[in-house]
């Protein structure tokens, strides 16, 4: 018999938490431009510079063009600003949207008929969720966001611009898992996507691309896939994605693009294991960080080791898996040494940890009708990764830092 729970059709729904999203980041937005530290004036300057000639576009330019071409002919900072908090409150009510209609529709899959109230209540929960802040994080070292895996991110434009074209290829990619076949229109919607990717910031592609082309290669083993779908599958991913990004790469850290023009100064990559890290954290304290950025994931994992089973999970742990090798083996070196740019791709992969989490979370909860006590503490677990986004949110606004 199918567990009900009383349902209200999207479409009959005012919607008033699209609002509050829009308006509260909105205000927020304006307030972290003006008010506190963040990279969004670099990024801004950026495109600016562009516009008088100083200097070229990034590889990944769509963020700095995009406000090149609502600017017009101003180059007036001001101008820039307006244009910023538009887009970046434009792109957080689509990962909100994005966010919730997936928690919808994946909990409809499970014959989870979910209320409106409901599911505004654990979009919300999912789309706060932070890292729970220890002992050390409180007292000592005062670091809520570096080296830590935050689920989302307010000072960094291109990353916040970047979280629903990455959400939606997650879930289209995951679409196509499922029908183990792709279609010649889903090669092209994941073409578009994939480029969207790498053109907005390509951090996520470096863990999608690899993990994308195993679980197709997996099909072939477990499911005997045929080698002609296996074929289309991988195609956007090897031409859409592979070869543009490695263009990307070229172009960044050979021809210098995106730097001062005639400047000496000189990007590259090299690999050492925790290089980037070290600054944040010794080595030691690493499992702690994990313990605590991902307290939820880990408790359901260990109470309901069936979501192993989730695809959705798992494919998302897999993704987390390779962007945390990209960003503990990998750095740049010159002047953006220490900024952690093989590091962002943590960030969206942790996001998609959460949201599939939460739907499989709310699929177990829904179900148990006794709520036993393992329930009871997962969800506490889950309200304490909420409170710890809004703590984080206050601390940000206080101390003008998001570090």
């Amino acid at each position: 018999m199918k567990n009900r729970i009383k349902f209200i059709d999207l479409k009959f729904n005012k919607n008033i938490d699209y609002l509050f999203i829009i308006l509260l980041f909105f205000i927020l937005y304006r307030f972290i431009i003006f008010f506190l530290i963040s990279d969004i004036p670099a990024h801004i300057q950026a495109a600016i510079q562009v516009k008088e000639n100083v200097k070229t576009y990034t590889p990944n330019f769509l963020f700095f063009y995009l406000l090149n071409l609502l600017s017009f002919h101003s180059t007036d900072t001001y101008v820039y600003d307006i244009i910023t908090i538009f887009l970046l409150t434009f792109a957080t009510f689509l990962k909100y949207y994005i966010s919730k209609k997936y928690l919808y529709v994946e909990l409809k899959k499970m014959k989870i008929f979910i209320s409106q109230q409901h599911l505004i209540i654990a979009t919300l929960l999912l789309f706060f969720c932070f890292s729970i802040p220890d002992f050390v994080v409180l007292f000592i070292s005062k670091l809520f966001f570096l080296g830590r895996a935050a689920p989302f991110v307010l000072h960094n434009s291109t990353t916040i611009f970047l979280f629903p074209v990455a959400i939606f290829l997650f879930i289209k990619q995951m679409e196509i898992f499922k029908l183990k076949k792709i279609s010649n229109r889903n090669i092209l919607v994941l073409f578009i996507l994939i480029i969207l990717n790498a053109l907005i910031k390509p951090s996520f592609l470096f863990a999608y691309l690899p993990v994308s082309s195993i679980y197709i290669l997996y099909f072939f083993y477990k499911d005997k896939l045929k080698l002609y779908e296996g074929f289309k599958m991988l195609l956007p991913m090897v031409l859409g994605g592979g070869i543009f990004v490695l263009l990307q790469i070229i172009l960044l850290y050979k021809y210098q693009y995106g730097e001062i023009i005639g400047s000496n100064q000189k990007n590259g990559i090299a690999i050492s294991f925790f290089h980037i890290y070290e600054n944040w954290m010794p080595i030691y304290y690493f499992p702690i960080i994990i313990l605590f950025s991902f307290a939820f994931p880990i408790a359901l994992t260990i109470f309901y080791k069936e979501i192993l089973k989730f695809k959705p999970f798992l494919y998302s742990i897999m993704l987390l898996a390779f962007g945390y090798i990209i960003a503990l083996f990998f750095y740049e070196t010159g002047p953006r040494e220490y900024h952690g740019n093989f590091t962002w791709q943590i960030i969206i992969c942790t996001y998609l940890v959460f949201m599939t989490s939460v739907v499989y979370f709310y699929k177990i909860f829904s179900l148990n009708k006794l709520k036993p006590l393992k329930d009871k503490i997962l969800f506490v677990i889950l309200l304490l990764h909420f409170l710890s986004g809004l703590f984080y949110i206050f601390k940000y606004f206080i101390t003008k830092s998001y570090f």
